[in-house]
């Protein structure tokens, strides 16, 4: 499902209201927003593993889209027995390279994955990978939910297979981002960088 097909479905559901902030992406009800965020249909998740680079992400905790020092990250997917992913995030915190590994679980359907056992993030109860549009060799869309307690909150990653995506495929993000409630000052483009992510 393209990205434009998925605006429109929005639209049509009524989930969608252009030029009005929908929803408080501060704290999200579970229902229905999570239930309007589409799945990748026909999902392939051997296509999908490999290296992908964050281009953009849009997130009710980024005040302004000015904010500095958000450099670029390599997301490694890593798929294993059981259709999970071992999924391997590099960037660069302070002077040197971090990395960390999550593993996600196939949910309900294909492209929904799900990591129960979080650790390093004290209260959150469950945490929810949906891999929302993709061609699986250039760009993918995924969203993330993180349940803590009785709120749901949710942040949206843009994924390139190479550090640069063109200007439509960014703009096409930044209208789906505001389509689900976010405005210009939660919507962020990572800086390309060679360390830590080099290939």
């Amino acid at each position: 499902m393209t990205l434009d097909l998925l605006f429109l479905n929005l639209t049509l559901l009524g989930a969608v209201k252009p030029q009005e902030q929908v929803f408080n992406m501060t704290v999200l009800p579970t229902f229905p927003l999570i239930n309007l965020v589409p799945l990748q249909p026909k999902f392939q998740d051997d296509k999908f593993q490999g290296r992908w680079y964050t281009i953009a992400m849009a997130d009710s905790r980024i005040r302004s889209r000015k904010q500095k020092g958000l450099n670029m990250q390599r997301v490694t997917f890593l798929l294993s027995d059981g259709h999970s992913y071992v999924v391997i995030t590099t960037m660069i915190r302070g002077r040197s390279c971090d990395h960390w590994t999550r593993v996600f679980f196939p949910a309900d359907l294909p492209g929904n994955f799900v990591q129960n056992t979080i650790s390093g993030h004290r209260g959150v109860q469950r945490y929810t990978m949906r891999v929302v549009d993709t061609n699986y060799d250039q760009f993918a869309l995924v969203s993330f939910t993180q349940e803590f307690q009785d709120r749901v909150y949710l942040y949206l990653s843009l994924y390139g297979r190479t550090k640069e995506l063109s200007p439509r495929l960014k703009e096409r993000f930044v209208h789906f981002a505001k389509f689900l409630g976010f405005t210009e000052d939660n919507i962020i483009f990572h800086s390309p960088t060679e360390k830590c992510i080099s290939d």
